[in-house]
């Protein structure tokens, strides 16, 4: 399933004090997967809608083609996170060293401006990866300007020379809201 579609916890679903695991999504998805007719479909679905521990993000992120998207589905995790929870983020590493216009640095702001602290962050020849920790949601939709705007913003240069690549993360405040108002 994309992850843009998967779906939101919402009233009926477990709360962020429920004792459920990832464990049963995995066998819900599995026999969402057997099924072949949508009331299978359906009842795998609201099973899934649930918050969870961990969401890894590996060398995914760097795969959407559309910046405000990728800024997107980083939002997009703090709404399936229970509190406390971690984010595992891993890109290549090209993408925060050797953009034109990202670096790093940026990443971490950004995630900061979620709600998200970093636990640990690793860079290896290739790959950058973050662990981050949920320790914060974003209450109402009318503070994501306030905490998301700086990141509402066109390519700015932040590392010049030749053979960089145009990598690069904003956020769409507007989706953002529209993200929480889908999570309600």
């Amino acid at each position: 399933m994309d992850f843009f579609e998967y779906p939101f916890p919402s009233s009926h679903c477990s709360s962020s004090d429920s004792n459920s695991t990832g464990v049963d999504v995995v066998e819900s998805s599995s026999e969402v997967a057997d099924g072949n007719d949508d009331s299978t479909q359906q009842k795998g679905n609201d099973s899934l809608c649930e918050l969870f521990d961990v969401v890894c993000l590996c060398l995914v992120v760097n795969f959407v083609g559309d910046a405000a998207q990728r800024g997107a589905m980083l939002f997009k995790t703090t709404q399936h996170l229970r509190l406390q929870g971690h984010l595992v983020l891993i890109l290549p590493l090209a993408c925060t060293e050797n953009s034109r216009y990202f670096s790093a640095q940026m990443l971490e702001e950004l995630c900061c401006a979620m709600g998200f602290k970093v636990v640990e962050r690793t860079l290896t020849a290739g790959l950058g990866s973050w662990l981050l920790q949920l320790t914060r949601r974003i209450g109402n939709k009318r503070q994501i300007p306030q905490l998301l705007g700086k990141f509402n913003k066109s390519k700015a240069v932040v590392r010049k020379g030749g053979k960089r690549n145009n990598f690069f993360i904003s956020i769409d405040t507007t989706t953002c809201m529209k993200l929480m108002d889908c999570h309600k």
